[in-house]
Parts: C-alpha cells; sequence; structure tokens
C-alpha cells in the first residue's frame, strides 16, 4: 500500500506542476516553436519516453522548420547557429546550469550537477587536480597495464575458432572496469563486489538507466522527493532503481576504507580520487563528506563507461570499414613501435602521432559525447545570443550533435573521414569540436579520456588482425541515442581477433 500511494503522490504532482508550467513566459511568445511546446513539457516527454531517446533528433528537425532559434519548451529555447555555443557557454558565461537537467544526474553532491557557478567553481578546484594532464600522465601505467590485460583477453577468448566478440559492449565493458579502478582504494575489492553481483554489470547500464529518462522529466521538487526515498522505496525498486541502491552501498564500502585508512600509507602513485580531497582537508579546510565522495566517484564511473567506449568504438569501427585509413593507422604505428616485444609508447609519444589524433578525434566526433543539451540558465541579466535579447531566466541550450553533424561545418559529417583533421583549415573546425564541452564546466575527465583512447587504439590496431564477421555491418549506418546515457543505435558489430607476430 506504501509504495501505491508513493507512486498516486508523484503522479499527482507530476500533473500539478504540467497545469502550473500550461501558462508559459509571454516574453518568448516572439520565439518559433511547436504549438504544444510552448504549453508543457509534456512535449518532449513524449519524444524522451514514448519515441524513446528521439529528443534530441526531433529538435533537429525542428530547427528546420522554425529556423536557428526554436521554442522548445513552456521557458526554454534551443539555438542551431553554430556561433550560439560560444555564447551559452564559453569562458566567462555567467549563466548557471538548469537544475531541472542536472538534479537527477547521479544525486546532488558532485561537481557535474551543482549548478550554482561559484560554488562549483570552488568544488571544481578541488577535483580537477587529480584528472590534471600532469597526474594522468603520472597514473599512466595503471591504464597501461590495463590495456594490456584487455588485448590480452581479446586474444585469449576471441581468437581464431572461437566465438567472436561484440565490440561495443566489450570496450563497455572494458572501460567500465577501468575507470572505477581509477577512483576506489582496493580495485580488487571492487572486482569482488562486482562478481558477488552487488554491483551491477556495466554491459546493463543502459537498458537499467532507462526509468532516468522519466525521472529527468519530472519536476525537481519531485525528483528531491525520489532521492531522498531512493534507499527505501519499493517503487524505485520496481523500476530499476534496486541495482542502483545495491552499487551505492558497494561504493559506499570502498569509499569508507579510504576514510579509514591512514593517508601516510598511501604511495603518491597509488592516490585514488578520495585521497587527494581528503589531504586538502588537512590544509585548512573541513573533511569532505562521505556522500560527497560517493557522488564525485559515481559520477566519473558513469561518464566513463558512456561518452568514452562510444568513442573508442566509432574510431575502431571506422578504422576497420575503410582498408586506407586502416593501412595508413598501422603504418605509424609502426613506424613509432617497430618491435612489438620492445616497450610499448606511452601517451606522450601517440598524441605526436597525427593520423592517430585525427582517427581518434574523428570517432569522437561521430560518437558525440554527451547527446542531451546541457541546459543553462540566462541571467543574471537579459543576454544576447545569436544576435537576439533573451530574457533572464530563460533555459537555453544546444545539443553537441547540432554542431557535430552540421554540413556546413564538416562536408558529409555522417562520414568517417580522419583527414578533415589534418587539412590547412583543421584550425577552423576544431573550435565546434565540443564532445567535452568547452567554458568553465567543460569535462574534467577530458585528459584520462584521451590518455584511454590513445592506449586502446594503438595497442589494438598495432597488436591485434581484426577479422569483423560481417563487412555489410561495418559499413551499415548507426546514431547515437539520448537515454539519459548516450547509445549506440546501429548493428552490432561482432569480431575475432589474433595477435600479430610483430
Amino acid at each position: 500500500m506504501g509504495s501505491i500511494s508513493t507512486l498516486n503522490t508523484v503522479i499527482l504532482l507530476v500533473f500539478l506542476y504540467v497545469t502550473a508550467r500550461s501558462l508559459g513566459r509571454k516574453s518568448l511568445d516572439r520565439f518559433p516553436g511547436p504549438f504544444l511546446a510552448r504549453w508543457t513539457t509534456l512535449y518532449r516527454m513524449y519524444y524522451d519516453l514514448v519515441k524513446r531517446g528521439e529528443w534530441v533528433e526531433h529538435i533537429r528537425k525542428l530547427h528546420i522548420i522554425y529556423g536557428p532559434i526554436v521554442r522548445v519548451g513552456p521557458n526554454e529555447l534551443h539555438f542551431s547557429n553554430p556561433e550560439a555555443y560560444n555564447e551559452i557557454y564559453a569562458v566567462g558565461s555567467k549563466f548557471s546550469k538548469d537544475e531541472a537537467t542536472y538534479k537527477p544526474i547521479l544525486g546532488r553532491g558532485h561537481v557535474f550537477a551543482i549548478i550554482d557557478p561559484h560554488e562549483a567553481m570552488t568544488r571544481r578546484a578541488m577535483v580537477l587536480p587529480y584528472f590534471s594532464r600532469r597526474s594522468t600522465l603520472d597514473r599512466e601505467r595503471v591504464l597501461k597495464q590495463k590495456v594490456d590485460e584487455f588485448v590480452d583477453m581479446l586474444v585469449n577468448n576471441h581468437g581464431g575458432g572461437q566465438s567472436p566478440l561484440n565490440l561495443q559492449e566489450t570496450l563497455r565493458s572494458f572501460v567500465g572496469g577501468l575507470v572505477p579502478s581509477f577512483c576506489f582504494p582496493d580495485v580488487d575489492q571492487y572486482a569482488e563486489l562486482a562478481s558477488s553481483g552487488l554491483v551491477s554489470k556495466v554491459t546493463e547500464v543502459p537498458s537499467g538507466m532507462f526509468p532516468w529518462m522519466f525521472v529527468k522529466n519530472l519536476p525537481v521538487a519531485v525528483n528531491q522527493v525520489l532521492q531522498h526515498l531512493a534507499d527505501t522505496s519499493k517503487v524505485l525498486v520496481a523500476s530499476g532503481e534496486y541495482s542502483r541502491v545495491k552499487e551505492l552501498q558497494a561504493y559506499g564500502i570502498l569509499i569508507d576504507d579510504a576514510l579509514d585508512s591512514p593517508l601516510s600509507d598511501v604511495d603518491e602513485g597509488n592516490e585514488n580520487l578520495c585521497h587527494p580531497l581528503l589531504k586538502r582537508s588537512i590544509n585548512n579546510r573541513p573533511e569532505p563528506a562521505r556522500n560527497w565522495l560517493l557522488s564525485e566517484s559515481l559520477n566519473v564511473k558513469y561518464a566513463g563507461i558512456d561518452t568514452t567506449p562510444n568513442a573508442a568504438f566509432v574510431t575502431i569501427r571506422g578504422a576497420l570499414a575503410d582498408e586506407s585509413i586502416r593501412k595508413q593507422l598501422i603504418q605509424e604505428l609502426t613506424d613509432v613501435w617497430p618491435d612489438l616485444g620492445g616497450m610499448a609508447p606511452g601517451v606522450l609519444v601517440l598524441e605526436k602521432l597525427p593520423y592517430l589524433t585525427a582517427v581518434i578525434k574523428e570517432g569522437i566526433r561521430l560518437s558525440i559525447g554527451i547527446v542531451s543539451p546541457m541546459n543553462r540558465i540566462v541571467g543574471p541579466e537579459d543576454t544576447m545570443i545569436s544576435g537576439v535579447s533573451i530574457p533572464a531566466g530563460t533555459t537555453v541550450g544546444m545539443a553537441h550533435s547540432i554542431l557535430h553533424l552540421n554540413p556546413d561545418i564538416f562536408p558529409n559529417p555522417h562520414i568517417f573521414k580522419p583527414e578533415r583533421w589534418l587539412q590547412a583549415d583543421s584550425q577552423r573546425i576544431d573550435k565546434y569540436f565540443v564532445a567535452f564541452g568547452r567554458g568553465p564546466r567543460s569535462c574534467i575527465g577530458i585528459h584520462l579520456a584521451w590518455s584511454i583512447l590513445y592506449l586502446s587504439v594503438a595497442n589494438i590496431f598495432r597488436r591485434l588482425d581484426l577479422f569483423p564477421t560481417s563487412m555489410d555491418d561495418l559499413h551499415s549506418s548507426f546514431r547515437i541515442k539520448d537515454e539519459f546515457v548516450s547509445v549506440y543505435e546501429g548493428k552490432p558489430i561482432h569480431i575475432h581477433a589474433e595477435a600479430k607476430k610483430n
């Protein structure tokens, strides 16, 4: 009975919210858009839930009909003019994050979900050193070890005569196991918890996160109620929340171990995300709360098992589908790594390889990054965007795909073409490469993501011969959909992997 009562309360709050929002904002009436969108957020919910992740694709179609500025909600505008992106997200922007967009994401404590720009800057300053370029390079040996284990697994389990691997799922599992080792002090303990079923399988995350497409569309007040009930509500258990509760319990065990371990016992090269934050608390700063450490760690994990494996998958798929790309990539790698028995090159060497960099960059472009528009609130005063005055308090945003798949910026945008990044005007298009965001709220894990991509792509193509089971599947179309996480929609790619002799 308690579960039914809670569900009825949630439904009632949703309809009260929709009714209140139906008044719309008269100040936005001058902007074109669908009639229903200006009155109710149920318009978006239809494409998010009923059409399952079609909202961003629908936005693209709306821009074709209505132009560069479209009213997509009672208080929301979406832009397609490329220059609008920097006006919304660039360094110096005073816009705050949209609470309705960010509050449902993995709780309220981590830096990604903090709404106030000043509070976010303070929190980001504490977290950022752990993900700096120098810090990431200092722990490169951990990444290289995991990549070595991954390549060996591919050969041992999916060679000739064995079952082919699903490339996308395999990469998601690989990155999903690698990123937690970057956050937690005892990776073996994490693996033990995962094998016991206490931590949900990373390959199940996309389907398991779909209930949060519903949660994301609820009003902020209702979201706060759901988060408060997350550990006890049977309604949430029924909707798939139970796996997240179990995961929170498992991660909590690891966080408690970090809090209980003396910092003097931790070698600098073995630090995890918790340790530098705890060290900073010694220097006249309060010790970070357990919930904050837990929230930050989960934020890193879920960001890592979504965007980075998608980028690796699209990169490898694109190179396999074009023999000339594959040959040129392997030749460049062989030039700097002639003997497979010798020391493998690290990130500092690999990032200087122009063709490898172009191949990875093209994979990142086509994998989009975060698909949903990362909405902001205009303020504190009215602001000019795309040459138009936008009222303070308006929600504004621009989906990455609007830039990454813009044919005026990237001709034949759906074609995997690394050479576009090696042309004389590559700097012109580089400013429209926004997979990691821009400005003061850009992705803090950019150096970690690039390191994973450099090491994994280089090792896979230099050390392995890959044999797709179907070239037709490789040449088929695909897209990245928004189901809270970014989800690949297309034919699965299956391959066999055999070790090269040299």
